[in-house]
């Protein structure tokens, strides 16, 4: 899979700067730390550029739209469902 990411970072002296900036500036504003972990950086830019849900590029089957399928209709039959402890209770009541 390939990624691209296109991210344009300026670097500010503290962190108050970096908020200040950043309400007014198109581009992300970040304090700069002393040294600059240019792995970890890279890393989280690439993480946050991730979907959120994996996706093949080509998808064999389309999912279902809608919450209806075949048989819905059958199983939402009006007869009363039996009661899963009515037995206990006629067990109970027969207790001498």
């Amino acid at each position: 899979m390939a990624l691209e990411l296109q991210r344009s970072i300026r670097f500010v002296q503290d962190e108050a700067l970096a908020a200040a900036q950043d309400e007014e500036s198109d581009e992300d504003v970040m304090a700069i730390q002393t040294p600059l972990d240019l792995m970890a950086l890279l890393e989280d830019e690439l993480i946050m550029a991730l979907p959120l849900v994996p996706r093949h590029e080509v998808c064999v089957n389309e999912l279902p739209r809608t919450a209806v399928d075949e048989g819905f209709e059958e199983a939402q039959s009006t007869e009363p469902k039996p009661l899963p402890f009515a037995a206990l209770a006629g067990l109970k009541r027969r207790t001498p």
